[in-house]
């Protein structure tokens, strides 16, 4: 390449983005799919994105499983809402009449603390009332399974190669999602476990729903700022890319503070912003939401109040209205354990 072309190529690259930052910054989770099948062929593309992913040591630590069978699929998420149920009477402590249960729940949460984020701890009621489906109607589903005696850190590997398989079925015009949900089936029940094969050394690790999406999810909508310490010659010369220092303003005594879920002022979730005379009444916000944080009323979309609005500030409803009526207006917040630290001001995508 000539001096010329390559100043050139870096003046183009100051200018616009490339298709691969492209596919990253527009790629959305999908919670709404056709019935229609994807074809075998693009399934088949979509695994070998992964099973080319790096890995620590080139071990590869993972099983890739197909699922396309409606009843199969049907039956692993009855079996998962099933037990969302169970756990969630036992749990949900923001049920009226159930207070007594929020010191042992918050006793448990020390010891589970990534199951039992005020995230996942809002959706296991939704999934117990069939208000969040496993697979969102997904038709293809890929289960990743892990080698626990990879090298290093298989769930990282898997991960990295579940971003590839993500990222070339959004590059082929597909939708998908990432479902951890599955686990409760597939790694915690002997039937789906022998009726997949699923046996040592392999442990699920994550799932992917993968699909024609409804409408257009896709879009590259603003997102929080995290700092960035940037040291060059010895020296910290500057804090990029936005968001407060990265320098932790996590206190000793939030470590042992874990927040009550049901108190707004300890747990503040997202908030959008609806521009009613905009709204087409499409419903398709409603249907993208994870976290069933809009209602619909008189066909137009309303932000659930706390502590229902579980909103993660995803922008997936921001994304898939055609007709921008709807605005990121604040992000969530919690205190204690789950102290949210060095998030900056929102931001769509920056050259």
């Amino acid at each position: 390449m000539s001096e010329k072309n390559g100043m050139e190529s870096l003046d183009r690259l100051k200018k616009e983005f490339t298709e691969t930052e492209k596919v990253i910054l527009s790629r959305r989770s999908v919670r709404q799919f056709k019935k229609e099948q994807v074809p075998e062929f693009m399934v088949k593309r979509i695994l070998e994105a992964g099973r080319f992913a790096p890995s620590a040591g080139n071990y590869q630590p993972w099983r890739f499983i197909v699922l396309r069978d409606p009843d199969m699929m049907n039956g692993i998420t009855d079996t998962v809402v099933a037990s969302c149920r169970i756990f969630s009477a036992m749990t949900d402590y923001r049920r009226k009449g159930y207070g007594w249960l929020r010191p042992l729940i918050k006793f448990i949460t020390r010891f589970r603390y990534n199951d039992l984020h005020p995230m996942p701890f809002m959706a296991i009621p939704l999934m117990a009332d069939g208000k969040l489906d496993l697979w969102h109607g997904a038709p293809t589903v890929i289960i990743i399974l892990k080698d626990i005696r990879g090298a290093g850190n298989p769930d990282l590997d898997c991960g990295i190669a579940g971003q590839n398989m993500v990222l070339a079925a959004h590059s082929m015009g597909l939708g998908t999602c990432w479902v951890g949900f599955a686990k409760i089936a597939l790694d915690m029940h002997p039937k789906w476990k022998k009726r997949l094969g699923i046996s040592y050394p392999y442990k699920f690790a994550n799932s992917l729903a993968i699909g024609w999406t409804r409408g257009n999810p896709d879009g590259m909508v603003t997102r929080q700022t995290r700092a960035v310490d940037w040291f060059e010659n010895g020296t910290l010369q500057t804090v990029t890319l936005g968001g407060n220092s990265s320098k932790s303003r996590f206190g000793f005594l939030d470590r042992f503070r874990i927040p009550s879920y049901n108190d707004p002022e300890q747990t503040e979730f997202g908030i959008v912003e609806i521009d009613l005379e905009k709204c087409s009444g499409c419903g398709l916000c409603a249907g993208a939401c994870a976290a069933n944080a809009l209602d619909i009323v008189d066909k137009k979309p309303r932000m659930k109040k706390a502590p229902e609005n579980g909103c993660a500030f995803c922008g997936d409803c921001v994304a898939i209205c055609s007709v921008g009526a709807i605005t990121m207006k604040k992000p969530y917040r919690f205190k204690g354990f789950y102290k949210t630290i060095d998030q900056g001001e929102n931001s769509p995508p920056r050259l």
